[in-house]
């Protein structure tokens, strides 16, 4: 009581208030300018990146059909037609579709892969084989049988049963892989029947027995080079072996 009356209590008490009020201030400042939490690290426009990796298969433009077919059951499905090359390896890969997959009609997806420089394809497993071309087509292989022996104009091919599934909808198709051998070239893909009607062997020969080229590549030139007389002869209809404007020439 008597500091309060005397007066000099309240002086230092409001001195002491305004270096306190001060030094808070400075603290709050410092806070709002330099945070005390952990930010994470702004790129600075200066600073430089990594270049992005290329993609590893890259989309070919405007490619051209490598293979064309002719085949009554096939007319009148719409077909589509997409290449594209490895970046490192230069492995080219033609996707040839004719039907749907989501219909119940006809439906076949053939790749032909070839090397840049006619060397030989890796192996590997059939069945792993016909998995990652289903799956590429966003199809799944519900059921697929042992791989046995097709006699084709090409060589024998490996062929077996598979039931591909996509959403709701199964069908029964015929899975190929081939020649067989090495080369710089193959043949993989799959010929689907309806719900109501399976594909038979003789649907999926004629299928790759009727394959012709359609552009003059040197791998795939070789490919059809002197196939003519090992054609199926059921699987002529009616056309005339050898003739077309696309046949090669055999030396």
């Amino acid at each position: 009581m008597v500091a309060l009356a005397s007066g000099h209590w309240p002086r230092a008490v409001g001195f002491m208030g305004a270096g306190t009020i001060g030094a808070i201030g400075l603290i709050f400042l410092g806070v709002a300018l330099f945070p005390w939490h952990d930010t994470p690290h702004a790129t600075l426009p200066n600073q430089s990146r990594a270049p992005a990796a290329p993609e590893e298969w890259q989309a070919v433009e405007k490619p051209a059909m490598p293979v064309s077919i002719d085949m009554p059951e096939w007319k009148g499905l719409a077909r589509s037609h997409e290449a594209r090359r490895h970046a490192r390896t230069r492995l080219r890969e033609d996707v040839i579709a004719i039907g749907q997959p989501q219909s119940n009609a006809l439906f076949a997806r053939l790749v032909l892969a070839r090397s840049a420089n006619g060397e030989a394809l890796p192996g590997g497993s059939f069945y792993l084989d016909v998995a990652r071309r289903a799956a590429q087509a966003g199809l799944a292989v519900v059921k697929s049988e042992t791989p046995s022996s097709l006699d084709t104009k090409f060589g024998p091919f490996e062929m077996a049963e598979a039931d591909l599934a996509t959403g709701s909808i199964t069908r029964p198709c015929f899975a190929f892989r081939g020649p067989e051998g090495e080369s710089g070239i193959r043949l993989t893909g799959f010929v689907c029947g309806t719900a109501e009607k399976k594909p038979d062997p003789r649907q999926l020969s004629c299928f790759i027995d009727r394959l012709e080229p359609s552009i003059e590549d040197r791998t795939v030139r070789d490919l059809f080079r002197g196939t003519d007389i090992h054609r199926n002869p059921a699987c002529r209809n009616g056309k005339v072996a050898g003739s077309g404007k696309n046949r090669v020439a055999t030396n």
